[in-house]
Formats: structure tokens, C-alpha cells, sequence
């Protein structure tokens, strides 16, 4: 997930950190510095940050952070993750119908092979 979704956030809610936060504490857990836990109350912050968001761009960004943090508590929030950051990209962009696309594309191409299954579970 690019970390231009936590922006994409902040451009609606620029006093709420909580997706940007999220996003950090994934980081910090692949590195080894957060336990699951922590990483998993981040997740649910990130969620709430959603639930309080009214731009709907920003609620799908929220989410999309809050998922892909949560793949530290369990794997399959990854497809959730590309799926909600493909509609805030699509929901940002609303003067560009293929955004959405471009964006499934670009993670299908971020994916080593033998992943993509994992994040995208019916295919392209």
C-alpha cells in the first residue's frame, strides 16, 4: 500500500493521524519494534478514524490503512487493504474513471508472484 492513502486522509481531517499512525506502527511491527498487539490497536484506531470521517475518500483511505495494519493480527486483511485503497483511489479521482484500474494494476505489480493469490483471492 502506497503512504499516500494516510495523505489522502489528512487532506479531509488534517488534525487526525490516526491512518498515518497506523501505517507507522505496520512498519515498526515488520521491523520488529511493535508487537501484534500494538499493531492490531492501531488497526482498530485507523478504523475509528474512519467511522468518525465524512468525505468518502478519506473513510476508504482510513480503512485501507486500518486493513493493511491489520495483517499484522492476520493475513487475509490484505485483500481487504488493496480493496478499500482501489476505492478511495477511485473516490479521489473522480474526474478519472480509470484511477481505480490503475491502481489494482499497480498492486497486482507490487506482489511477488507467489503472493498475488493472498492479495487478490479471485485473481486480477
Amino acid at each position: 500500500m502506497r503512504r499516500t492513502f494516510a495523505g489522502l486522509f489528512e487532506d479531509a481531517n488534517p488534525d487526525d493521524r490516526r491512518p498515518r499512525l497506523a501505517l507507522e506502527s505496520l512498519h515498526a511491527w515488520i521491523r520488529g519494534e511493535l508487537s501484534m498487539v500494538e499493531c492490531r490497536t492501531a488497526a482498530f484506531a485507523a478504523h475509528a478514524a474512519a467511522r468518525d470521517a465524512v468525505e468518502p475518500a478519506a473513510i476508504a483511505a482510513a480503512r485501507a490503512t486500518g486493513q493493511a495494519c491489520a495483517v499484522a493480527h492476520m493475513w487475509n486483511h490484505c485483500s481487504h487493504a488493496a480493496d478499500y485503497a482501489a476505492k478511495a483511489v477511485m473516490l479521489g479521482s473522480s474526474d478519472d474513471p480509470s484511477a481505480k484500474q490503475r491502481e489494482r494494476e499497480w498492486q497486482w505489480e507490487q506482489l511477488r508472484e507467489d503472493l498475488r493469490e493472498l492479495g487478490f483471492p479471485k485473481g486480477e
